[in-house]
C-alpha cells in the first residue's frame, strides 16, 4: 500500500493533479486566458486582491471556482479559510453574527471578489456602532436623525417567504427573496425609514433567476420572449411560478389582486421582469411595510441610479411596490 504524497504545504498531490491551475498574466505554470475576458475593474481587483492575499497569507494554495471545482484561482480561498475573507478586527464577530442569526454564507465567500463579504466587511462596522453610521450615511440619506439599525441578507418578519410563495426550505442568504443590507433609520418628523442595499463588488448586474439559469434552453426562449402586457396569463409562463415547491412564487398573483393592470404598467416589459432580485426585494419590503411591525409610517429608499435600466424609463418599481402595498395582507 502506497502512502499519501503531499506538497510543501500538506496538499494531496493526486487529489490535485487533476485540477488546471490559472494564474495572473507573466506567471507560469497555468493558464492566463481566463484573465484576459475580464473587464478592466475586475482586472484591477484582482491583481490587488491577489498581492494582498500572497503578501499576508504566502504559503495558502490557490482556492477552486464553487462553480467549476475543477479549476483554482489565484484570488480564491482555499477550503476552510473564510475567516481570512473578512477585515481580522471584524471576521469573529460578522461569523458570530450570521451563526447567530441563521445566515448562509455564499458559496463564493472564499472569492475575494465576493459581494457579501464585501457588503460586510464596509457595513458590519456601522451595525456595530449605529453613531458611526449616522456619521458616515448622513450624505446619502436625506434628514437622517438616528440610524436605528442594520441587517444583512434581511428578508422581513416572519409570514413575507409564505406571502411571496418562496421555498419553505430556505433561510436568509439561501433560497431566500434576501436583501443585501437593510438599514433602519429615523428622519424628519420621526419618521421611520428603510434603506435597502443592492451591493455589487465586480459583478455586471443585478442577479437572476435561479429557475432561469438552470431551465432549458426552449424554456429559457419562452421566458425571453413573453409579452408581458399582451399575454393575458403571464403567470404560466415565468418559470419561479411553475414546478413545483421549488416554483411557486406569487408574483403575479400580488398585482393581479391589488387591481394593477399589467398591460398598462409592463407595455414595454419583454420577458419576465422577476428574474432581475430588484424586484423581488421590492416585494419583500412591500410586505414589511404592511405588517404589523411596521407601527409607524415607513418609507423605502432605493437609489434610482443603482436600478437597472428598465425600471428607471417604465417606472416599474414604483408601482409594483404601490400594487403590493395594497395587495399585502394588513
Amino acid at each position: 500500500m502506497t502512502s499519501k504524497q503531499t506538497d510543501l504545504r500538506g496538499v494531496d498531490i493526486m487529489a490535485t493533479a487533476s485540477i488546471k491551475r490559472h494564474v495572473l498574466p507573466g506567471e507560469e505554470g497555468g493558464e492566463t486566458a481566463w484573465f484576459y475576458r475580464q473587464n478592466a475593474f475586475e482586472q484591477q481587483e484582482i491583481f490587488r486582491q491577489v498581492a494582498f492575499k500572497r503578501c499576508h497569507w504566502p504559503e495558502l494554495a490557490d482556492g477552486v471556482w464553487s462553480k467549476r471545482p475543477g479549476y483554482t484561482y489565484p484570488h480564491i480561498l482555499p477550503p476552510g479559510k473564510e475567516r481570512l475573507a473578512f477585515h481580522d478586527p471584524i471576521a469573529d464577530a460578522i461569523l458570530s453574527y450570521l451563526a447567530k442569526e441563521d445566515i448562509a454564507l455564499h458559496s463564493e465567500a472564499l472569492n475575494l471578489k465576493s459581494s457579501q463579504v464585501a457588503c460586510l466587511n464596509f457595513l458590519f462596522p456601522l451595525r456595530e456602532d449605529l453613531s458611526l453610521a449616522k456619521f458616515a450615511l448622513r450624505s446619502f440619506l436625506p434628514g437622517l436623525r438616528e440610524v436605528t439599525g442594520i441587517e444583512f441578507e434581511y428578508t422581513g418578519p416572519r409570514g413575507v417567504t409564505a406571502w411571496l410563495g418562496e421555498p419553505p426550505g430556505g433561510k436568509r442568504g439561501q433560497n431566500r427573496t434576501s436583501i443585501d443590507a437593510a438599514i433602519f433609520w429615523i428622519g424628519r418628523s420621526k419618521r421611520r425609514h428603510i434603506t435597502l442595499v443592492e451591493w455589487k463588488y465586480t459583478e455586471h448586474g443585478f442577479g437572476n433567476c435561479g429557475a432561469f439559469a438552470s431551465a432549458s434552453a426552449h424554456a429559457k426562449t419562452k421566458c425571453r420572449s413573453l409579452d408581458v402586457a399582451r399575454d393575458s396569463d403571464p403567470a404560466q409562463c415565468c418559470l419561479l411560478t411553475t414546478g413545483g415547491d421549488r416554483r411557486s412564487r406569487r408574483y403575479w398573483e400580488h398585482m393581479q389582486a391589488a387591481g394593477l393592470s399589467l398591460s398598462a404598467l409592463l407595455r414595454r416589459c419583454v420577458a419576465v421582469p422577476f428574474r432581475d432580485h430588484s424586484i423581488r426585494s421590492c416585494a419583500s419590503f412591500c410586505w414589511q411595510r404592511m405588517s404589523a411591525r411596521a407601527a409607524k409610517p415607513t418609507t423605502l429608499t432605493w437609489p434610482l441610479s443603482a436600478l437597472p435600466g428598465i425600471l428607471r424609463c417604465t417606472g416599474y418599481l414604483g408601482s409594483f411596490a404601490r400594487c403590493c402595498l395594497r395587495g399585502a395582507p394588513a
